[in-house]
């Protein structure tokens, strides 16, 4: 039962990092006019605005350029808890 649940903490993890990227990349090709670009942008902005956006206010003052760091702010923050939980699921079946 524990095994199961590791493996979709990480499939879960793993695919909000895929759409963090996916957001990344899209919003350098948003200004192409592409109707499919712009629908993939906006969806992969509402699913992972819940993250990014505490992530933008922690780091508003030090974020004054063109580079948005909070996206890839909340990607270390994906990595660190999936990392995390990952190591704990495993001690927890260990013992």
């Amino acid at each position: 039962m524990v095994a199961v649940l590791d493996r979709c903490l990480m499939i879960v993890c793993n695919l909000f990092l895929a759409l963090l990227c996916i957001r990344a990349l899209a919003s350098w090709l948003v200004g192409m006019n592409n109707s499919v670009i712009n629908r993939i942008s906006k969806i992969s902005i509402r699913l992972t605005e819940f993250l990014v956006a505490p992530c933008r206010k922690l780091i508003s003052k030090y974020n004054n350029g063109m580079f948005d760091w909070s996206v890839l702010l909340a990607f270390l923050a994906v990595v660190l808890f999936r990392d995390i939980s990952e190591r704990l699921i495993l001690q927890f079946l260990i013992h």
